[in-house]
């Protein structure tokens, strides 16, 4: 799901919340594809071609950033369950959706394959941490239940990818912040703003990480405007209620315009309960 605002809208106007939906691969499909799409939950429930990947990608995971963009990593070129044990190349290069302008950009190269039983997590600090992948040893399952485990491709390395925000100079610095949130309530928080850091404009909340073979189904960003701002201390409105943001921990980021124009600069997360 695109970034929503407090009240549950779309943070960018659309008609109703947005779903972002890309690669995988079609209905008894053996390639994957680069198709994306969106699906907007307004009165009638419509969906939009949007910009296709650059690399078709199956078992990708998406993972959204605290800037509100949407990290595609990993994935392979061929649906080896459909094709049961297979290789499957893999897509080692990232690419990020702006859901401003719908379309995608290529970002970093990978240097460990991630296709199936993979993961990515958004970090605290604002990086993204991948690891696993376990493709199918062999295409017929007797074989494969008495293959030893010892003997079959775990990969057990992790990798770090840090999104292109990390790298524009100085970020916000969120110095502290409630432990919990009531919905539709308000809340302070104190920012400790060096020269040469942007100005706070925002914060967003977003839903703390559990991927599972390519999913993370509680994925969800939320933006809250400044209520009232003294000095170093800025008051926002907690989401709604628990159709906006369900229960749980949320990583609450402060953010600041690049003085460049590139896009949002986050802060480090301080760890939250809502509701």
């Amino acid at each position: 799901m695109l970034p929503l605002n407090a009240d549950g809208s779309d943070a960018l106007g659309a008609d109703g919340a947005r779903i972002l939906t890309f690669g995988g691969s079609l209905s008894r499909s053996v390639a994957s594809t680069s198709a994306t799409e969106i699906t907007t939950l307004g009165a009638e429930i419509t969906h939009e071609v949007a910009q296709p990947l650059a690399h078709p990608r199956w078992h990708a995971n998406g993972v959204l950033l605290p800037d509100g963009s949407v990290l595609a990593t990993g994935g392979g070129m061929w649906d080896n369950v459909y094709v049961h044990g297979q290789r499957s190349a893999p897509v080692m290069t990232a690419e990020r959706f702006d859901p401003a302008t719908s379309t995608w950009s290529a970002m970093a190269d990978a240097t460990v394959p991630r296709t199936y039983h993979s993961t990515a997590v958004l970090l605290p600090d604002g990086r993204v941490i991948t690891g696993g992948h376990v493709p199918l040893p062999v295409p017929w399952k007797d074989a494969r239940d008495n293959v030893p485990y010892e003997s079959q491709i775990v990969e057990t390395r992790l990798e770090i990818y840090e999104p292109p925000y990390l790298h524009w100079g100085a970020r916000p610095h969120l110095a502290d912040a409630p432990d919990a949130i009531s919905y539709g309530t308000t809340f302070d928080v104190r920012v400790d703003q060096a020269s040469t850091a942007p100005d706070v404009v925002d914060a967003v909340l977003v839903r703390a990480g559990a991927t599972t073979h390519a999913w993370d189904n509680s994925q969800r960003l939320i933006e809250l405007d400044v209520v009232d701002s003294d000095g170093g201390n800025y008051t926002f409105t907690a989401p709604s209620d628990g159709d906006v943001a369900a229960p749980g921990t949320y990583l609450l980021f402060v953010r600041g315009v690049d003085s460049q124009g590139r896009g949002l600069i986050p802060s480090v997360a301080e760890i939250v309960m809502l509701g």
